[in-house]
């Protein structure tokens, strides 16, 4: 790996580290009764995301950064490496330690009465925090469009490491293609373009991935072998066209793609249900002291509550654009053999 690469990983590992710190910072503030190290975490999160933001407005959309001058074997190993680190923790690390930052305080009864400042504060660091470091993903050349979205360079990647498992006819490669096959479908539908082909492809692949069948790793090395060469892709709307009838998956043609479905008002009752539940093993002292919070209706504590929730949904958002290109980072050391 190159020293610049090197270099850039390192850096990316002290601001995420800085970051952690920052959303643990109310938890800290409200046990050590010392807004200092609120006051840091909210500056450090305000700052970075103001001047990491600003600054990936001037980025141009064909910038490609540290992966400038890399060769293509280079490219997919450090573009896969800092994808998993970017969506495991925003995706997964980061809520954890928010809802641990935020509901901490209710374990305790003396300090019960912080509970409103560290749910608002370590959601809100959070949200700005996870923009902000996909604002600097796209400075260092990640070409992310909207989060995870529409990156060349991630079709290329995940084509790759697809290939190399169906040449070794291990069904990871089919999760792996899967991936490029959306990265794909966002860039044409952000060209404002539909390829019904690759919807096909899309449906068949999650066919076998969850149901128990004969794989044509043959047929699925081609579709990758083709993605691979992303943008140059003149000749994969054939081979997608070719695959879909294939004897192999014309069985998948009885299944239709379907929309997930919006959150029913019962579904959104039975969440706030389960979550009030979970209220009940809290100390009934710190138990109390909430209660008194949400009924004093107009009080700053209530609001500071609400801004909470509407924080606490908004990350929930953006984390459910993450989650289908999600890439473990002990996975994504494993595929540093990439070739």
């Amino acid at each position: 790996m190159k020293a610049l690469s090197k270099v850039t990983i390192s850096a990316l590992l002290i601001v995420y580290s800085f970051v952690g710190f920052a959303i643990l910072s109310p938890l800290v503030s409200a046990f050590t009764k010392n807004p200092i190290f609120l006051t840091v975490g909210l500056s450090f999160s305000l700052f970075f995301v103001l001047t990491t933001f600003i600054t990936s407005r001037f980025v141009d959309a064909q910038w490609k950064g540290i992966f400038s001058r890399a060769e293509e074997e280079e490219e997919t190993k450090i573009w896969l490496l800092l994808h998993s680190l970017f969506t495991f923790t925003s995706g997964d690390v980061y809520i954890y330690t928010a809802l641990f930052s935020s509901f901490a305080p209710l374990l305790s009864p003396n300090h019960a009465s912080f509970f409103p400042m560290t749910f608002m504060a370590a959601w809100m660091i959070l949200l700005l925090s996870t923009i902000g470091l996909w604002a600097l993903h796209l400075i260092i050349g990640m070409g992310y469009r909207w989060f995870c979205r529409g990156t060349t360079l991630g079709i290329r990647s995940f084509s790759a490491v697809a290939l190399q498992h169906l040449r070794n006819k291990d069904y990871k490669g089919m999760e792996y293609l899967l991936k490029a096959f959306l990265l794909f479908k966002d860039c044409l539908k952000h060209e404002e373009l539909e390829l019904q082909e690759l919807n096909n492809a899309i449906r068949t692949t999650r066919c076998f991935l969850h149901f128990q069948t004969k794989i044509p790793f043959d047929n699925l090395q081609k579709l990758a072998l083709e993605l691979k060469e992303y943008p140059s892709i003149e000749r994969l709307p054939k081979t997608l066209s070719t695959f879909n009838r294939s004897k192999q998956v014309q069985w998948t043609g009885k299944f239709t793609t379907i929309e997930r479905k919006k959150r029913t008002i019962l579904e959104l009752v039975v969440i706030v249900a389960v979550v009030l539940s979970g209220l009940t093993f809290f100390p009934e002292t710190a138990r109390s002291t909430l209660l008194e919070i949400l009924q004093s209706v107009g009080s700053v504590e209530n609001m500071q509550i609400i801004m909470g929730f509407f924080l606490v949904f908004v990350t929930v958002y953006i984390s459910s654009l993450i989650r289908p290109y999600a890439l473990n980072p002990f996975e994504a050391k494993k595929l540093s053999d990439v070739s």
